[in-house]
């Protein structure tokens, strides 16, 4: 039976507490937005792959594959910068928190990843790679008050600074289940980053 996976950065609990509470001073601020599809906080990681549909066999290929890049990555700090729309600001359809250290070695990883992933079937997205962390997605694209935009961006700017960063030791391979009340997510496995 297939699997949709993905690969991704699972966040600590730190950055998702900070990251709940900047999604509530969204929601309070900009009451047109509350009723979006909001990531719920323990599903909250920055995507590195989306591997879609695969067989058990496809996925052990791509399991292994991962598994040689991150042997070559060293484990890296993972830094909250600030909330934004996207893709654009006057016609946002997502909510994304950027990345502030680690965006190099971020970007870095899920390059690697994706030029290995191709020999299972892998199709790199046309766009380029940006490391960030989806907050909402909403149902049709519209602008995102400024004032909830400015809330959001105040909670990670007064919070404590060993909340706002982590360390990156590996990759989680995830397993997503679409159910009316949200994907599910399962830890498939743990790769580990062992480089020097």
């Amino acid at each position: 039976m297939p699997t949709r996976a993905f690969l991704a950065i699972a966040l600590d609990d730190g950055l998702r507490g900070v990251l709940a509470q900047s999604a509530a001073a969204v929601r309070k601020n900009a009451p047109t937005w509350r009723g979006e599809k909001w990531v719920s906080a323990q599903n909250l990681h920055v995507t590195l792959a989306f591997l879609g549909l695969l067989e058990p066999p496809a996925l052990d290929a791509a399991q292994r594959l991962a598994e040689t890049v991150c042997n070559d990555h060293s484990p890296y700090t993972l830094g909250l910068a600030r909330v934004i729309p996207a893709p654009r600001p006057r016609s946002a359809s997502m909510l994304w928190a950027t990345v502030s250290d680690g965006y190099d070695e971020t970007s870095e990883l899920a390059d690697e990843l994706a030029t290995r992933l191709v020999e299972v079937g892998y199709e790199p997205p046309a766009r380029e790679f940006t490391p960030h962390i989806t907050l909402v997605r909403a149902r049709r694209p519209r602008p995102v008050p400024s004032l909830a935009l400015d809330a959001a961006n105040d909670v990670i700017a007064s919070a404590e600074p060993l909340d706002l960063a982590m360390s990156v030791q590996g990759v989680t391979v995830y397993s997503s289940t679409l159910t009316p009340q949200g994907p599910v997510y399962d830890q498939l496995a743990f790769l580990p980053l062992r480089g020097d």
